[in-house]
C-alpha cells in the first residue's frame, strides 16, 4: 500500500483531490454511476461529481460510507490514485461516420452524432 502524497506531504488539497480520484477509479471498476453511488450514499449527484473532482472536504461518515459502498477499506481511498486527472466537462460523442438509418436513430436516440456535410458554395464559371 502506498500512502504518499506526491512530494506535498499533509497538503489537505492535495490529498482532497487524490481521494476524489480514488472514489472514482474504484467506482468505475465496480461499474456504478455517480449517481448510482449517491443514490447509495444518501447523498446527490453533485455531491459525488465535487468529492470526485477534488472540490469536497467530505465528513468522515461520507468517507466511511462511501468506501463501504465501494467495498473497500477507508484506508484505501487514501492511496495514491493511479488514473489521470480527470478533463473538465461532459464526455462528448464522437462523431459516426457510418450511415444510420432513421430507425437506428429512433432506437437510440442520443446515441448518434450525425456529421452534417458542410455545404460548399458551388464554384463559379468565369
Amino acid at each position: 500500500m502506498q500512502v504518499t502524497n506526491n512530494g506535498a506531504m499533509n497538503n489537505p488539497d492535495k490529498t482532497i483531490e487524490n481521494i476524489g480520484r480514488r472514489v472514482a477509479e474504484i467506482r468505475l471498476k465496480l461499474g456504478l454511476t455517480q449517481d448510482a453511488l449517491a443514490e447509495k450514499a444518501g447523498v446527490t449527484g453533485g455531491y459525488i461529481r465535487q468529492i470526485e473532482g477534488g472540490r469536497k472536504n467530505m465528513r468522515i461518515n461520507t468517507l466511511c460510507k462511501i468506501a463501504d459502498i465501494l467495498e473497500c477499506q477507508t484506508r484505501d481511498l487514501f492511496e495514491m490514485p493511479t488514473m489521470k486527472k480527470p478533463t473538465s466537462g461532459r464526455p462528448r460523442l464522437k462523431p459516426y461516420r457510418g450511415k444510420v438509418s432513421m430507425a437506428m436513430a429512433a432506437e437510440n436516440p442520443g446515441a448518434y452524432q450525425v456529421e452534417v456535410p458542410k455545404k460548399t458554395k458551388p464554384k463559379r464559371k468565369k
